[in-house]
This record gives C-alpha cells, sequence and structure tokens, in this order.
C-alpha cells in the first residue's frame, strides 16, 4: 500500500499467484493482465519509490504506476485503462521462493533455494533490465517472512550478524531429502552471503524466537526516534 495525491493505492497478490490494484474510489480490484505467454506466477510486490514492483517465481520483474507517470524503460505489458505496466527485469533461473526488499535506496531480490538451504541475492539494474548478482551485503542484514520484508544495518541491532539474510518460516533441512529421513521442520534459517552457508541454530544472535518481530519493532522505534530528532532540530 502507498498513499497518492488523492488518497491511496494498493496491490495484492491472489492465492493463484494473480495481481490486482485498487486504489481510493474504487469499489471493486483491477486484475493486471499478462501476456499470453508469460505464465509464472507473482511472488511478492512492493512499493519502491513511489511505484509498485513485482516479481514472479522465476524472478522476472514489472513496474505499475497507478497515474501512468512512468517512463518506458522496457516493452509495455499492458497500457490500458488506468494501470500501465512495464516489464523491468528479465526471469532468473532459480530457486523456489523469490522475495523483494529495498536495502539503501535499492531494490533486492532475494532468491532462496528452499530444498538446497541456499540464497541469492541480486539488485535490479533498470536500465540492463537485469538483476545483477550481489557478492556481499556488506553491514546490512535482511529480514524476511512470507509477507513482508525490511533491511537495516546490523549496527542498529544488537545481535544480528552483518551480511546475512534472517529468513522467518519453515525450514527444510536438505540432509532429510538426501537420506529419506523424516523432515526436520525450523523456525528460522540465517543465511550468511559470506560463504553461501546457513548459521547454525545456536549462533543466530537474537534475543528470543520471536526474532522477525522483535528487529521489525526495532527498526520502528529507531526511525522514530530518528523522526523525532528531526522534528526538534526544526524547532530549534
Amino acid at each position: 500500500m502507498r498513499a497518492t495525491a488523492d488518497g491511496y493505492a494498493v496491490m495484492a497478490i491472489s492465492d493463484y499467484g494473480r495481481l490486482y490494484f485498487l486504489k481510493s474510489g474504487d469499489k471493486e480490484w483491477t486484475a493486471i493482465h499478462e501476456q499470453a505467454e508469460q505464465q509464472s506466477d507473482y511472488t511478492d510486490v512492493i512499493n519502491h519509490k513511489g511505484k509498485f514492483y513485482a516479481v514472479t517465481d522465476t524472478g522476472g520483474a514489472i513496474v505499475i504506476d497507478s497515474f501512468r507517470q512512468v517512463s518506458e524503460i522496457a516493452h509495455p505489458i499492458r497500457d490500458g485503462g488506468v494501470i500501465a505496466s512495464f516489464q523491468i527485469a528479465n526471469p532468473l533461473l532459480g530457486g523456489c521462493q523469490m522475495h523483494l526488499v529495498e536495502s539503501l535506496g535499492d531494490l533486492l531480490l532475494v532468491d532462496r533455494h528452499i530444498l538446497r538451504d541456499k540464497c541469492k541475492v541480486y539488485k535490479l539494474d533498470e536500465e540492463e533490465r537485469e538483476w545483477v548478482e550481489m557478492r556481499s551485503l556488506g553491514d546490512r542484514v535482511v529480514f524476511m517472512d512470507r509477507h513482508s520484508s525490511f533491511s537495516v544495518s546490523a549496527r542498529d541491532l544488537s545481535g544480528c550478524k552483518a551480511n546475512s539474510i534472517y529468513h522467518t518460516g519453515v525450514r527444510v533441512a536438505a540432509w532429510s531429502i538426501a537420506h529419506a529421513r523424516p523432515l526436520r521442520m525450523m523456525p528460522m534459517t540465517v543465511f550468511n552471503l559470506e560463504d553461501g552457508g546457513v548459521l547454525p541454530d545456536e549462533d543466530l544472535g537474537l534475543p528470543d524466537k520471536e526474532a522477525f518481530s522483535w528487529a521489525l519493532k526495532a527498526h520502528i522505534g529507531k526511525k522514530k526516534e530518528e523522526e523525532r530528532k528531526r522534528k526538534e532540530k526544526k524547532k530549534k
């Protein structure tokens, strides 16, 4: 969801991986139609720089602007009604889950391979219409769950490991598949980009099991404190 000049705009993904759009004043959702040859399901959508960006399960991405105030950075997928959408990145041959996250003004794509317990991170290059793989996040930490994601500096959250991805939700350990053993289910997985591995459970560096909620509250609290200081500075 994002605010607009005359209200708000919302995008949602259905259970079947289809995109829908709603703005203030609309009486029903509008489906975002695709080209006939594009059959991939959408897995995530994010508000980035005043526009909606959506990604498919193959990494193909589009940008949608409800007011049609968008530069043609790729060939149109749909151009009619109140919605203009443009493909901004070609598909990737990747893993099983695709997540979008904003970090320091850039749009990142986290490609998670569930069965192999691996994660790759890409940064969007809109001019080249491609995802460029990142080898490091620097001091950044990415938190993700099924419905949301955010990026913070490791220095702002004590106990978190830099250059890592904290993913909440079910994890299916690869060894369980390989050895035909009962699946091992885990509530939290931490991927380290430096070596591409998964941190042991005892090395998560978190204050409790509610890692995502804890990190999100700390992140929001820091933003509120920064905003409070800015307002006080303006008054002086």
